[in-house]
């Protein structure tokens, strides 16, 4: 016969899975930093491949652009090679974190349906974000920057990008527009607590597409329209998306219902 565990014995649990999250991306981080040589680390290629795949897009733009970024302050490298081993390092561990949390809501999870509805959640995330993070890398980083170049052209500007300022804008836009991709599976959780309903969100509609804009302005990192109308279009359409996932999952779960009702 099982017990039901005590206190202690979740807190235990829960500082064991924290170490082991921890863990992951601490020798994530060090092993792109150190290895296999920290003057040639694996973190550096990767910002030597991520740069030289952004330089096509950018000579296009006009602009002759060396095979390197510059840089104007001596911890600058030491900075970008950090953030970026980090950044990676955090990609690598959330599917960790994503299992972690599962194991350890899953026995408190009443049945079969609440187990599959916490599956869904978790690693519906870490697919939806890693599909923010394709979109972004492939589609919308060289376009942007080939925008914010022939903007800078316009004014009559030489371009000088540094490592760390060519890091900062990359990482902000990747994030930015890697996170809206969560949206339809938030929308469809929120539907499934009962908080909203598809309904609400359809009556909703007209205001989400004048607060979405105002949402877009803010937080986007360059000062053109372009990464706002972007971010905009992307924001109503996985809202339009949300909308008929939560409308499909509500038609199942009333399918199912009528047919217990049927056999009852």
């Amino acid at each position: 016969m099982d017990h039901p565990k005590t206190l202690i014995s979740h807190l235990e649990e829960l500082r064991r899975r924290l170490l082991i999250i921890v863990l992951v991306f601490v020798s994530v981080t060090g092993i792109l930093i150190i290895f296999p040589d920290p003057f040639n680390s694996y973190s550096a290629r990767l910002f030597k491949a991520f740069y030289s795949y952004c330089v096509p897009a950018l000579q296009a733009a006009g602009w002759q652009l060396t095979t390197g970024a510059y840089f104007t302050d001596p911890l600058e490298p030491v900075m970008v090679n950090f953030k970026l081993a980090s950044f990676i390092g955090l990609l690598v561990t959330v599917p960790v974190l994503a299992w972690q949390v599962f194991a350890f809501a899953a026995p408190a999870m009443n049945g079969r349906r609440g187990r599959a509805v916490l599956t869904y959640l978790l690693f519906g995330s870490v697919v939806f974000f890693a599909l923010g993070l394709l979109f972004s890398f492939y589609l919308l980083l060289p376009a942007s920057f080939t925008i914010l170049m022939k903007y800078g052209a316009s004014m009559g500007l030489v371009p000088m990008l540094t490592a760390g300022k060519f890091f900062n804008l990359a990482f902000w836009m990747m994030l930015l527009f890697s996170l809206p991709f969560e949206l339809p599976l938030v929308m469809w959780f929120l539907s499934y607590m009962g908080i909203v309903s598809a309904e609400k969100m359809k009556k909703g509609r007209k205001a989400m597409w004048v607060i979405i804009p105002a949402f877009s302005a803010l937080v986007t990192p360059d000062p053109t329209l372009f990464s706002m109308l972007i971010l905009s279009a992307c924001l109503i359409l996985l809202y339009e998306l949300g909308i008929i996932v939560t409308g499909v999952f509500k038609q199942k779960k009333s399918n199912k219902n009528s047919l217990k009702y049927k056999k009852n």
